[in-house]
């Protein structure tokens, strides 16, 4: 039976903080590679700070299964939310703003396979959060990156890198989804004070999934707008438990969907 006590989220990000976001055993950063905070020895069961240690999945599987050092797929959707707390992290420190256009910077450097984003582009990215939160400025950019950058043979080609560089300023000096994104973040802030069990890895897995499943139905940035206030947003005054709310989600998703193959 496992009797190893849960370690609680506040501690995991203090000592995702104390260790840089960074594996202590190979040096494995975030955003290239998911984080994980475990006890420093197997068997201690204390969830204490100075007990605990950051791993990247790999060295976490070798320390914890004794399996080898392999090649891993960490869910995508957990490394991007472990960034945003990284990105987070840095308005504790004088002149975030510089501090987290380097971490966007390289988080599409990582997405481009070895490519690197201009250093012109990177004070475009500085000057915009200024203006903006990191999780918009963010938003925009996978928004830019999804709509230019074509892989071929698992390789960028420069044409397409050049059409992403490009779009950089062009996508930044627009609101671009800036208003979609900010209601997906009032929805998750109503869940986590309404709803018992709420995770919020979780509930923005859930939604962003949701939000992706519409884009790929064709649905329009103000037909998901609409529905995301007129409907998603209700959902969780109905709702009893976060579990609940993740049901009542699914069927919403699969009636959004069926409602837009039966137009066509």
């Amino acid at each position: 039976m496992n009797t190893m006590t849960t370690i609680p989220s506040s501690t995991i990000l203090a000592v995702l903080k104390r260790e840089n976001f960074t594996c202590r055993r190979c040096g494995a950063k975030c955003p290239e590679h998911l984080i994980t905070v475990d006890r420093i020895f197997k068997n201690d069961p204390s969830v204490e700070p100075g007990s605990l240690t950051t791993y990247c999945t790999c060295c976490h599987n070798e320390y914890f299964t004794d399996a080898p050092i392999t090649d891993s797929i960490d869910e995508p959707l957990e490394r991007r939310e472990q960034f945003l707390l990284l990105l987070e992290s840095l308005k504790e420190k004088g002149n975030f703003r510089k501090d987290q256009a380097k971490e966007i910077c390289e988080y599409f450097n990582c997405k481009l396979g070895g490519s690197k984003i201009p250093t012109q582009k990177r004070l475009d990215i500085e000057r915009s959060l200024r203006a903006k939160d990191a999780v918009d400025v963010l938003d925009t950019l996978e928004d830019a990156y999804y709509n230019k950058v074509k892989f071929v043979d698992g390789i960028v080609p420069p044409a397409s890198y050049a059409a992403f560089i490009d779009a950089i300023p062009r996508y930044l000096s627009t609101s671009h989804q800036c208003d979609l994104n900010k209601q997906l973040r009032i929805i998750r802030g109503g869940c986590s004070t309404r709803l018992p069990g709420y995770d919020p890895i979780e509930c923005y897995r859930y939604l962003l999934e949701y939000k992706m499943a519409l884009e790929s139905a064709k649905y329009t940035e103000s037909e998901i707008m609409k529905n995301l206030v007129e409907n998603v947003s209700q959902l969780d005054k109905a709702s009893h438990s976060f579990d609940e709310w993740k049901n009542a989600m699914d069927r919403h998703r699969s009636q959004m969907l069926s409602s837009k193959l039966a137009k066509h």
